[in-house]
């Protein structure tokens, strides 16, 4: 657990976390938000940190994505 110093709950985002915004800004589903930051390079937590949500969240949708496409590929076999 880090300890917070009184100045960090103000400081500005940093230019990663910016730039993940501004890459989903114009999605509406967290799946396609998801899949953009995942393609960027982003990890759960800056995932969670730029959807305003869990990383627990962003696990359970990368999981229902990962086993939506494997049902996909068993189906055209």
């Amino acid at each position: 657990m880090s300890v917070k110093n009184k100045y960090e709950e103000h400081s500005l985002p940093s230019v990663s976390i910016v730039m993940g915004y501004l890459a989903i800004k114009d999605c509406s589903s967290i799946e396609e938000k998801i899949n953009i930051l995942s393609m960027l390079g982003y990890g759960k937590s800056e995932m969670a940190q730029i959807c305003g949500t869990t990383v627990n969240n962003i696990s359970s949708v990368i999981n229902k994505s990962k086993s939506k496409k494997s049902v996909a590929v068993k189906k055209s076999k």
